[in-house]
């Protein structure tokens, strides 16, 4: 399955200009996917980093801090049906969808 952004156009029909084509639109995939792998990654490493600086600069705070963010984003996320759920005590956050 190739995404519409991926696909390109050749005029030439033969067998070897095919599989060209579908190994190059395979290609700008994988690169897609690895490209938004990092950048998940980065953005995780920069949340972890900012939780970190959070909990040093404010102690026992910061959870009521986190609870009021995701508050928040639950009143404002309503219109879109995603809710995050309450924070735990580890401070990870749970995101689900609700269904239609």
């Amino acid at each position: 399955m190739i995404p519409k952004y991926s696909n390109l156009k050749c005029t030439n029909n033969s067998p070897v200009s095919q599989v060209t084509t579908k190994k190059a639109q395979v290609i700008r995939t994988k690169d897609e996917i690895k490209f938004l792998f990092k950048k998940k990654q980065r953005l995780d490493h920069d949340l972890y980093m900012s939780h970190t600086k959070v909990a040093q600069e404010w102690g026992g705070i910061s959870y009521n801090i986190h609870k009021s963010i995701c508050e928040n984003l639950n009143f404002e996320m309503e219109k879109v049906k995603i809710y995050v759920l309450e924070v735990p005590e580890d401070d990870s956050i749970i995101i689900e969808t609700c269904p239609k």
